[in-house]
Parts: C-alpha cells; sequence; structure tokens
C-alpha cells in the first residue's frame, strides 16, 4: 500500500522589479512607404536588463514585450501594420486614422526571451504620413513558483496582493505621450479549470490555503493585454493630441506561497 507524504517547504516572497523602458524618438519624422517595406522601420534586440527580475528567481515564467510605435497622418488614411519576431511574421493588421491626427500602435509579443529581435512594419495608404517614435516594454506572466512534478505538487499558504503606491507601468517620457485606460493585471487559473477562477483589482490582495496550479497558465497570467486577449497581437490608439497613446497596467504583483508535494 502507498502512503500519500506531504512534504512542505518554506514559505517564500516573490517580489518583482521592472525595467525602465527604452524609448526613441527621431528628431525628423520617417515618412512612410505606401507598401509593405522588406524590413521593420522599428526594431528592438531584447536584452536581459529589459526583463523583470525577481526577489527569487521562479521555476518558470513567461515574458511579454510591448513593441509601441507611433506616428503621425497628415492626410486621412489606413495605417498597416505586421509583427517580425526573429524575422517571422507574427501577427498583422490594419487601422482608419483621420487627417492630423497621431497614431500610436500597441505590439504585444508573447513569450520573448533576451537575444529576440522584435520589429513592426509600418506602411500607410496616403503617401504624407509618418513615423517617429518607438519603445520597448516587457513584464513577466504565466508564473510558476516551484517546479511541478506530473501535477503532484500544490501551493500552500498563498497570499496574492497588488497593492503598493506605485503599481502602473510602463511610464513613457517622451513625445508627448498619455496612457490609455489600464485594466485589471492579472487572472487567476486553477488544475484542470477552462477559465479563470479569480482576477484581482488594482489594490487588493488574495489568500488561499492550498492551490494547484494550472498546467499552462500556472498561478496567474496577464489579463488582456499580451496574454489573455492581445497575445501575439496589436491595438492602435489615434489621438489629435497625444503621441504615444499607450496601454498600460497595475503589474506590482507579489507571491508569498511554500510547495506542498505529494509523494
Amino acid at each position: 500500500m502507498t502512503r500519500l507524504i506531504p512534504q512542505a517547504g518554506s514559505r517564500r516572497l516573490f517580489t518583482i522589479t521592472y525595467a525602465t523602458p527604452r524609448e526613441s524618438l527621431e528628431s525628423t519624422p520617417i515618412t512612410l512607404p505606401t507598401s509593405e517595406p522588406t524590413n521593420p522601420q522599428i526594431t528592438w534586440t531584447v536584452l536581459d536588463s529589459d526583463l523583470p527580475t525577481f526577489s527569487l528567481k521562479p521555476f518558470s515564467v513567461k515574458f511579454i514585450a510591448c513593441v509601441y510605435g507611433a506616428g503621425k497622418f497628415t492626410t486621412a488614411g489606413t495605417l498597416y501594420w505586421r509583427m517580425v519576431k526573429n524575422g517571422a511574421s507574427v501577427a498583422n493588421g490594419s487601422a482608419s486614422v483621420a487627417a492630423n491626427t497621431f497614431y500610436t500602435v500597441n505590439a504585444f509579443f508573447l513569450d520573448v526571451a533576451a537575444g529576440d529581435v522584435l520589429g513592426l512594419k509600418l506602411w500607410s495608404s496616403v503617401s504624407d504620413s509618418n513615423w517617429d517614435y518607438k519603445a520597448l516594454f516587457c513584464y513577466p506572466t504565466r508564473l510558476f513558483p516551484f517546479p511541478t512534478l506530473n501535477y503532484k505538487q500544490i501551493l500552500q499558504d498563498v497570499t496574492v496582493w497588488n497593492t503598493d503606491s506605485q503599481q502602473l507601468y510602463p511610464t513613457l517620457s517622451l513625445g508627448n505621450p498619455t496612457a490609455w485606460v489600464p485594466n485589471y493585471p492579472w487572472q487567476g487559473y486553477v488544475e484542470g479549470g477552462t477559465s479563470f477562477a479569480w482576477s484581482i483589482s488594482a489594490t487588493s490582495s488574495l489568500t488561499f490555503k492550498y492551490y494547484a496550479p494550472h498546467p499552462t497558465y500556472g498561478l496567474y497570467r496577464a489579463w488582456y493585454y499580451g496574454d489573455s486577449d492581445t497575445a501575439n497581437s496589436a491595438r492602435v490608439q489615434t489621438d489629435a493630441t497625444y503621441r504615444p497613446k499607450y496601454y498600460r497596467n497595475y503589474l506590482n504583483i507579489k507571491v508569498a506561497c511554500r510547495s506542498l508535494r505529494i509523494e
């Protein structure tokens, strides 16, 4: 007869520190082509220093990179975009832009690593549109604090909270930026679940005596931007005054938990 022996580890605290976004503003706007360019005009190579760091290294975590690209249309027209990762197309789309209006492409790449080359191709239906701004910011999703072996591990004494005073990330500074309304940051899943079991808002906390992480999404994943809604896709914002008009979120989440393995 097999005995099931719980093995509990010490309670660990995982906190996240985010990198400063990288930004660039061209001194002279660059005219967009009227057909798809061969190479992306906006490129970033993801560096180790772009990725958020944890106070304790988790067993597994994925990273989302948001590439921002912005410019202006003088004549009303259609903006076309294509996301490229390491030379391969990820997604493409288009958006209408009014006359004398700025646009911002918010492109979310799921599952990036240091060394990945991320790009945005931009082109236009009219010949007097341009781009002049780009930025890169990375954040985590799909956190597994500890190894999961054959789904026999659960977490014990779990607290998830999001209550620090400075929570909105990123803060962009070049151009004339404005942030779009943020969404709630995280959705939590459990093993065997087909939809999220909980969500956490800007200044709240949750506790669980026991928690079985989802085999794909882990303890939680980013809600909306970059994973649950816009994974490997982009959203375009337009504005008569502001550039970039960018998405950001409440991201300063902390997790405290202990590993409980059943053997």
